[in-house]
């Protein structure tokens, strides 16, 4: 599976691809602090599932995950939040 994670929280984003590397059936992880950006790569990459971070700054998350199922539908979207992660002790 190849996965895309967007947070504007560059620790967090850390945080969040170094526990998906730990996953078997993870293959590839991309991280990007900017949405534009990471939609860009979405739109012309192979991805099975994007972790969007709901608050960024520029594009939101739920802007970017509209683009991306515009767009690419077959993509996979996960909405995480900061507060969320940090409740559930991670991801």
């Amino acid at each position: 599976m190849k996965v895309v994670v967007v947070d504007d929280e560059e620790l967090l984003l850390d945080d969040i691809i170094e526990q998906l590397k730990e996953m078997p059936e993870i293959v590839s992880t991309v991280g990007f602090t900017d949405p534009e950006k990471a939609l860009e790569y979405i739109l012309h990459n192979e991805v099975h599932v994007a972790f969007l971070d709901i608050n960024m700054f520029g594009m939101d998350g739920m802007t970017l995950a509209a683009h991306v199922q515009r767009e690419k539908p077959s993509v996979s979207i996960i909405f995480s939040h900061r507060i969320q992660r940090i409740r559930c002790g991670g991801l």
